[in-house]
């Protein structure tokens, strides 16, 4: 029995070091891959879509979601490996956030609702461009998050 109490308590310590780690404001940083060649940058082309009512990167609760579930995870790896600092944790929250932006470039224009609403393409260019998906043209900006650098950092 005192066992189990003494690992309650461990467990209960960690988890108040954690919380008090949480405080303060948390930023994400996404740095995309320059793009080689002439034409617009890679971040160009993220405002270009914005500016046209298809923002990639909107913060919605599914984008919240997967960036807690990836932080849940990666907290849960470190305790269980007896780590004391768990900041490493907070990158999770980065990754589970680039990761559903590159999910919305695979999922748009395709079937189900989206999480972020988008205004669709005109007939015409979808009728040039060969299908309806937003954000996908040659593929190019999907690839360049898909390789993305992300930093969680503290503000």
């Amino acid at each position: 029995m005192s066992m189990t109490v003494r690992v309650v308590n461990r467990m209960q310590q960690r988890l108040e070091d954690f919380a008090r780690q949480l405080s303060g404001t948390w930023a994400i940083e996404i740095t995309l891959p320059a793009r080689g060649g002439q034409g617009p940058t890679n971040a160009d082309l993220v405002e270009y879509l914005k500016d046209g009512d298809r923002d990639f990167l909107a913060v919605t609760n599914e984008m919240r979601t997967a960036a807690i579930r990836v932080f849940k995870r990666s907290a849960v790896a470190l305790i269980r490996h007896h780590r004391a600092d768990l900041t490493p944790a907070f990158d999770g929250i980065g990754e589970g956030v680039l990761s559903h932006i590159v999910q919305r470039f695979r999922r748009s224009g395709s079937a189900g609702p989206p999480d972020v609403p988008m205004r669709a393409l005109s007939t015409e260019y979808a009728r040039r461009k060969g299908h309806s998906r937003i954000g996908v043209l040659s593929g190019r900006l999907r690839l360049a998050f898909g390789d993305a650098r992300v930093q969680t950092r503290r503000r």
